[in-house]
């Protein structure tokens, strides 16, 4: 998203300078050209010391990270105004925000004449390696088995990175979870659909599980490039793109046969972390066979999921559901 340059008082007061001492010797088109130049180079400089201040306030920043502002030159000096801007690319702007906590829920800023304004929240600094053990859950337990995956040390693959996003949403929003499981039991009759929704607002998970996503244009999303990071430097997960019958460009992740039996000893030696195990079962069993465009399509009914604005934090259901499963107890 470009962010309009403020132009501040150092600057004006050098562009004024130049028109007071040199205006009467040059043409108006070469003073022009020179204020485009000046806003140019103070995009260019902004931009710079923006990269520059990346490490300072990150730990261990990505190269991906390092790519996140960019400038552009003022391009047409023809008119009364010039104008260029410094833009911060939308993911990294998330991932950055998400890092920084405190003003986790605020938006990207935008500028209008020379005010800021952002929407507030908050929320704790996002945890890079608690997200990388439940995404290899979703990735491990929700992979199939292939004969040669093309990639030595790799043995599964899982398929669509929209597929990864909406199972995540349902493991960090129980509330969620629990209204799909009401809709199954509703369809089917099948008990254990409602002893688990049930179990979700018994054990308050709502409250103590809930990890927020923000809304993106196609819902609930979260960039996975730092987990990935993690979980490929590690040999457990490897990541790349591939061309579907369509002749469409879609993803899919290799597992790797490490990363199966490392989940395992997890769960068996520290007890705590069965809950990812258990809720990643019924989450992958809520879903079916169903793709990520698919899920993702389910998600969006949710009139608060659908609702919230992009770059927003997805509000809780809890109440809403726990009222719902009330008045299904009661007829039960």
């Amino acid at each position: 998203m470009a962010l309009p340059l403020s132009i501040v008082s150092d600057i004006c007061d050098q562009v004024g300078a130049f028109q007071e001492a040199f205006l009467s010797e040059l043409p108006l088109k070469r003073y022009r050209r020179a204020c485009a130049w000046a806003m140019s180079e103070a995009a260019r400089i902004a931009t710079e010391g923006a990269t520059d201040a990346i490490p300072a306030t990150f730990s261990n920043p990505t190269p991906w990270m390092m790519r996140a502002f960019s400038y552009t030159h003022t391009l047409d000096w023809v008119g009364n105004e010039v104008e260029a801007s410094v833009n911060a690319l939308p993911s990294q702007s998330i991932v950055m925000k998400y890092d920084m906590g405190g003003a986790y829920g605020r938006r990207n800023l935008s500028f209008r004449k020379g005010e800021g304004r952002a929407s507030s929240g908050s929320m704790a600094k996002a945890d890079y390696h608690r997200n990388a053990l439940r995404i290899l859950f979703i990735l491990a337990r929700g992979s199939r088995a292939i004969p040669d995956a093309g990639a030595e040390g790799f043995d599964r693959v899982f398929t669509g990175e929209s597929r990864v996003h909406a199972l995540d949403f349902w493991m960090r929003y129980p509330d969620y979870l629990a209204d799909e499981l009401l809709t199954l039991f509703e369809a089917t009759g099948d008990p254990s659909y409602l002893d688990e929704a049930r179990r979700i607002f018994d054990q308050e998970e709502p409250d103590l599980r809930r990890v927020p996503m923000l809304r993106f244009y196609f819902g609930a999303y979260e960039p996975l490039d730092t987990v990935l990071g993690i979980l490929k430097s590690r040999g457990l997960v490897l990541p790349r793109s591939r061309v579907t019958a369509m002749g469409r460009k879609g993803h899919e992740f290799l597992v790797s046969p490490g990363a199966v039996g490392l989940l395992d000893r997890m769960v068996a030696e520290l007890p705590p972390l069965g809950w990812y195990e258990d809720r990643v079962a019924l989450v992958l069993k809520v879903a079916g066979s169903r793709g990520g465009f698919t899920l993702k399509t389910r998600q969006h009914e949710r009139r608060e999921y659908h609702d919230t604005k992009v770059d927003d934090l997805i509000p809780t259901t809890a109440g809403r559901v726990r009222r719902r499963l009330e008045t299904i107890l009661e007829k039960a």
